[in-house]
């Protein structure tokens, strides 16, 4: 019958090296993951947007008024 062999420290501590940056690794995607849905939803926000800037959304929409009525 064969004898288990030894396992190798080197090999274990890799695996837990490894198993950490996983860990680390899943947890900054996460984190991106959180700040990209509220920057998603920051920029779906135009009544915060509006309220930040109003002199702005009027410019624009002065623009686009004047744009489509100086083509009739």
């Amino acid at each position: 019958m064969r004898e288990l062999a030894e396992p190798d420290p080197d090999l274990e501590r890799l695996r837990a090296e490894l198993a950490a940056a996983r860990a680390r690794t899943r947890a900054t995607f996460q984190a991106l993951a959180v700040e990209a849905r509220e920057e998603v939803a920051e920029w779906g926000d135009w009544r915060r947007a509006f309220r930040a800037r109003p002199e702005l959304f009027l410019g624009v929409a002065f623009l686009a008024g004047f744009l489509r009525g100086s083509r009739r």
